[in-house]
Order: structure tokens, then C-alpha cells, then sequence
């Protein structure tokens, strides 16, 4: 595969997560004799939108929305796997990583918290994705007709239909007839005397 190609799939899969609201549980990964005891979980979602990524118990320590990065790997380049990097004026650096199977609705992944220099917090998450349900428009309803256009259609009907046939007529035209000619009047044919068909 080439560069170009990987780089089509990578954008591709991208704009797949874009959009996707995913729901994890955060468990700190703690170290040491009884580490299983001590991890604490937390309910997150996780927010890919506008090709970034967010969560909101992050984002009230101040780390805003940040890009992500998509990389492929796997046989058939089915694991799809996205990274990024957060930071937070007074709170220090996130980073995260994560990766699913194509298709898949299932995510796992981790989250280190790099406090400062000589501190930081490890999580893991496990998760899957959220059904969100196609938003519905309302359909406008028509408006009521008012009361002043319900007296201008009565207006348009005749009243009666003697009026009726008044505007026929009135409606009417005359024959159109040819500028400069004038028609003479047709004279009626006189009836010829009975004398004149009498001969010898």
C-alpha cells in the first residue's frame, strides 16, 4: 500500500469516528501489593465532534477540545487507533490513545495525567458507543386563514347568478375589426315583379 492510499483510509476512518459519542468507564491503574483494590472507576463520555475529541471531566480541569490523530494497524488495517494531546494551564498534560476494530462498537484505550514533572496518573478505559437517536424536525402547521381574507374570497363569488351572467357578457368582447376599413351596410333584395317573368 501505498502513502497516498494509507493516507485516504486514515482520513477515511477519521470522519467515520467524527460525529460518535461514546460511553466509558475510567479506571485508575494503580500500582503495588492489592493494586486490583485500589483502582477507582469513573463514568465518562467521550465526544468526537468537529474532528476533535473531549470529555467533559476533563474539560472542567481546563483541557479543551484538542485534534486527533487516526493511525491503521492490524491485519487489513482493521484496528483503527487515535491519539491526541491535551493541556491545561494549571493542570498539566493529558495524553490519549485509543483503538477499536472497524465496525466495531467496542473501545479500549488509556489516559495518562502528567500532572507535573514528578507526578502523573494513569487510567484505563473500556467503553462502547452511543445510540443517538436522528434528530426530528417538527412539521410547520399552515397558518389559519384570517378573518380578512375569508370577506375577500366572499367578495371574489357572485352574489347571484344573474350577476353571474352580467359579468359573462360584460366579459365579452366585440369582433376585432381591420383599422381603415369600414363595412357598408348589406342591402336586402327587393322581390321582382311578377310582370317581368311573364313573356310570349
Amino acid at each position: 500500500m501505498t502513502a497516498e492510499e494509507r493516507n485516504k483510509l486514515e482520513n477515511k476512518a477519521k470522519e467515520g469516528l467524527n460525529g460518535t459519542v461514546w460511553e466509558i468507564n475510567l479506571a485508575e491503574m494503580a500500582s503495588g501489593e492489592g493494586a486490583q483494590s485500589k483502582k477507582k472507576e469513573t463514568a465518562e463520555t467521550l465526544y468526537f465532534e468537529n474532528l476533535q475529541v473531549r470529555m467533559q471531566g476533563m474539560l472542567d480541569k481546563g483541557f479543551n477540545p484538542t485534534n486527533y490523530t487516526i493511525r491503521l494497524k492490524g491485519k487489513d488495517n482493521a484496528i483503527i487507533v487515535w491519539e491526541t494531546m491535551q493541556t491545561s494551564e494549571d493542570k498539566g498534560i493529558a495524553f490519549w490513545r485509543g483503538q477499536f476494530e472497524k465496525g466495531s462498537k467496542s473501545m479500549r484505550g488509556v489516559l495518562s495525567w502528567h500532572l507535573d514533572e514528578n507526578k502523573k496518573i494513569d487510567y484505563s478505559f473500556k467503553g462502547t458507543q452511543k445510540e443517538i437517536a436522528p434528530e426530528v424536525k417538527p412539521v410547520a402547521e399552515a397558518p389559519a386563514p384570517t378573518v380578512a381574507a375569508e370577506e375577500a374570497a366572499v367578495q371574489e363569488v357572485p352574489a347571484t347568478a344573474a350577476e353571474a351572467g352580467k359579468e359573462a357578457v360584460a366579459q365579452e368582447k366585440p369582433p376585432a375589426q381591420v383599422p381603415g376599413k369600414v363595412e357598408a351596410p348589406k342591402k336586402e333584395a327587393k322581390p321582382r315583379p311578377k310582370w317581368m317573368f311573364w313573356r310570349r
